[in-house]
């Protein structure tokens, strides 16, 4: 049975089961289709509203595992001025709620699954889907509601969320929606993964002096090669923890972030030719242990989340 067959676009198909999330213009429903109770969720929005319309167009055809896609969208059978979006069934919770509710930090093989994960989602969309994203960020990502450990780059419009003001730092130097500038946001989304969440910068300044003050050696340059962290994490006795991280990661991250974005690297150069992917970002521990680890710790985390 072909995609278009198993999620027919027609409501009586599907079985509203519970509403994750509403606002004042569209409803996400856990939903499951008919007669398999295969999982799903369901959006449900005004029929002429273009930003969903966009963004169903474009998930429609990255069929990619680290991509939230859509399945099927249609006009609804009983409110014409309704369409029903069916997606993939995942956590309720963006990652970056599960980051900041999880008990323990992330350690940096945790992090280097996610970032390749996310990564291969990304380079799908810009190689194959040839656009950008415009919204890269662990706000924007959720992991699978059946392997917790997989995440899956999501699009705002169509998660029933808010769009939220960003802070300065997030919009990349150039001020140009592009693939460059998602590159950029990728960078600050790794570090969203090494602080647990929140990045503390909100400015360009502010991101400058994090960087510096977090990198050990000479200060000749924005981005000197050594790296440590403080990871802003609440653990048991609520202080913060000094980590060091890979010099790998470093490099990493100081090449998403290079101010012109004629020198940053594109997606497609990150994953197959920088070296923190290449020297196998997943050391300490192996691919199914990581896994195990993530999937506990999110599973615990799924709970105390705000979303």
């Amino acid at each position: 049975m072909g995609k278009q067959g198993f999620f027919a676009p027609r409501e009586d198909a599907y079985t509203p089961l519970q509403v994750i999330r509403a606002t004042s213009g569209a409803v996400m429903a856990k939903s499951c289709v008919k007669p398999f109770e295969y999982p799903v969720q369901i959006l449900v929005t005004a029929a002429g509203n273009e930003l969903e319309r966009a963004a169903t167009e474009l998930a429609s055809v990255c069929l990619h595992r680290n991509i939230l896609g859509v399945h099927v969208s249609f006009q609804s059978d009983s409110n014409k001025n309704q369409r029903w979006t069916v997606m993939p069934s995942v956590s309720r919770v963006p990652l970056k709620s599960l980051l900041a509710a999880s008990p323990s930090p992330l350690p940096e093989s945790g992090v280097g699954l996610l970032l390749r994960e996310t990564l291969e989602g990304l380079e799908w969309l810009h190689r194959v889907g040839g656009e950008a994203h415009g919204g890269v960020c662990a706000d924007n990502v959720y992991m699978d509601a059946e392997q917790f450990w997989m995440p899956k780059l999501g699009f705002r419009e169509l998660m029933c969320r808010k769009k939220k003001n960003t802070a300065e730092c997030w919009a990349a130097p150039e001020r140009v929606h592009g693939k460059a500038a998602d590159v950029w946001a990728f960078g600050l989304f790794a570090l969203e993964l090494v602080y647990g969440g929140e990045i503390p910068a909100s400015t360009y300044a502010d991101l400058r002096r994090l960087l510096e003050d977090n990198f050990v050696g000479p200060k000749t340059t924005w981005f000197p090669t050594s790296w440590n962290r403080l990871l802003l994490f609440k653990n048991k006795k609520n202080k913060k923890e000094m980590v060091r991280i890979s010099e790998s990661l470093g490099y990493l991250i100081r090449d998403c972030l290079r101010e012109d974005p004629r020198e940053r690297p594109s997606s497609t150069q990150l994953l197959q030719e920088h070296p923190y992917f290449l020297g196998g970002s997943i050391n300490g521990g192996s691919r199914k242990e990581v896994k195990e680890v993530l999937a506990n710790q999110f599973k615990k985390a799924e709970g105390r989340a705000r979303y």
